[in-house]
């Protein structure tokens, strides 16, 4: 195991260690008591050779670094259908806060820039991807960790993200999620992977979530089900729990999981 200390000390510069010391006291202001902190990475990518350069690039580069610091499982995911414009997700679980500054710092691997080196290597005017947004969240209390399925077998899955008109009702729709929703989920066969409360990104406030099944089909039965459940018909005509109140706008993707995905 990499010595975490050791690897965020060595060859930073003070910029780097002042921003580091600042998000790790903002990530210990929170209750993280058993909770995971996720950071959410979507990659722009060009069509053609780069997508399989980038998977290879997080399979040879990425992946063996973050599990030295304890970063598993990660996912990697890629659309589900084919897009105009490509892209890949990549989820990072965290643990402890130490080391969502750490998986900054990679460079300060030397067994990653070697392994990287053929990526990074790539003419600028066309690099192995265009852009890179990420988004810090912090899991439901009822859900702290996340729960991988089985990757030997088939799976797809949704990312939904729930926006909120302001930061009351964003707190209304988690405790909705804690207190009944997540439990209705399990009940109808809907298997989450994660739950997050977002930090940092854009579109905030809002929360994101991941659920999976074994294929489309199955996902879509599964929704059905949920939809017509009496608990949650009940629920959502609870005062204060109506859609129209509390969230403004819904996102989902669906996703496949890439070949070195863990998750």
């Amino acid at each position: 195991m990499m010595d975490r200390r050791g690897f965020l000390g060595t060859g930073l510069a003070a910029g780097g260690l002042a921003a580091a010391a600042s998000l790790a006291g903002k990530a210990s202001a929170l209750d993280l008591d058993g909770l995971t902190l996720y950071e959410l990475r979507r990659y722009s990518l060009k069509a053609g050779e780069r997508q399989a350069q980038f998977i290879a690039y997080v399979k040879n580069a990425v992946a063996p670094t973050l599990d030295e610091i304890g970063v598993r499982p990660l996912g990697v995911f890629e659309p589900l259908a084919p897009t105009p414009e490509p892209f890949v997700y990549v989820l990072l679980a965290h643990t402890v806060p130490e080391t969502v500054i750490t998986s900054a710092f990679l460079m300060e691997s030397e067994a990653y820039r070697k392994a990287a080196a053929p990526y990074f290597d790539l003419p600028a005017g066309d690099p192995l991807y265009l852009r890179m947004d990420s988004t810090v969240l912090v899991a439901f209390t009822e859900f702290p960790r996340l729960e991988a399925p089985d990757v030997t077998k088939p799976r797809v899955f949704q990312l939904r993200t729930y926006e909120s008109p302001n930061e009351r009702a964003a707190a209304k729709k988690i405790e909705m999620f804690n207190t009944a929703e997540i439990a209705i989920f399990r009940k109808v066969g809907i298997k989450p992977v994660f739950f997050g409360q977002q930090l940092t990104g854009s579109g905030m406030p809002c929360l994101t979530y991941m659920v999976t099944a074994p294929d489309e089909a199955a996902l879509k039965a599964e929704w059905s089900k949920f939809g017509a459940d009496p608990d949650w018909l009940k629920l959502k005509a609870a005062p204060g729990y109506a859609d129209r109140e509390i969230v403004s706008k819904i996102h989902a993707t669906m996703l496949k999981p890439a070949d070195c995905s863990q998750i």
